[in-house]
């Protein structure tokens, strides 16, 4: 009896396929492990924004955090949708290229920077991008120029947790000096910064890593 395999050429397909099994799997295992708590986040909490915290907090390095905060609450939330749809767009196609004239930790990088910045709420323990950061700065061939100054900026800031340094209790971030502003959103910054710099490399690069800082 003949063993026939069934193939998919198709990379689109194939990686909807894959993304798409390891998130069921990986739903799967957690109800496995903690059933109590995965059924209750898909029950509740998924749909439930009231057991989160405020979008002004300082913690949330979000693009309507940002926003929100610089505008004073001032930036109506059909305006913000706009913004976020368009960084959306830009960061998911500037993944595409640089994945295909980089390196994949370096698109890699680009995405989870995307989605921190577009996603409604971004607290600061779940910017864990900036991890593969260090390491692509550190080890990546398709680094940037000043990777050793933009590694001791990029860890030195999240070592001492800068955003906590203005103070943060109710409206007090609406009456941030330029300094306070600059250290509140500083890792909302590091990403934008990351998201434009990769961008200018990407598209003008030819095979030297060294033409563009990350620091630029």
């Amino acid at each position: 009896m003949e063993n026939r395999h069934v193939t998919i050429d198709n990379p689109l397909v194939s990686g909807i396929l894959t993304q798409g099994g390891t998130f069921l799997g990986s739903n799967l295992l957690m109800l496995a492990i903690n059933p109590v708590a995965t059924r209750s986040y898909w029950s509740d909490y998924v749909s439930n924004p009231s057991h989160m915290g405020g979008v002004l907090y300082n913690s949330n390095q979000s693009l309507f955090g940002v926003i929100q905060r610089l505008a004073h609450q001032a930036v109506s939330n059909l305006t913000l949708t706009a913004v976020v749809a368009v960084t959306l767009l830009v960061g998911v196609t500037l993944a595409a290229f640089v994945g295909s004239r980089k390196s994949e930790l370096a698109a890699l990088i680009t995405v989870g920077f995307t989605g921190d910045l577009v996603s409604p709420i971004s607290w600061s323990h779940h910017l864990y991008w900036f991890v593969p950061l260090l390491i692509w700065l550190a080890l990546g061939k398709d680094s940037p120029r000043l990777r050793g100054l933009s590694m001791v900026v990029v860890a030195t800031a999240c070592w001492a947790s800068v955003i906590w340094l203005p103070p943060d209790n109710g409206s007090q971030t609406f009456h941030w000096t330029g300094l306070e502003q600059i250290a509140g959103n500083a890792y909302a910054l590091f990403m934008v910064a990351f998201l434009m710099t990769i961008a200018i490399q990407t598209f003008r690069w030819n095979g030297d890593s060294s033409e563009v800082s990350l620091s630029a």
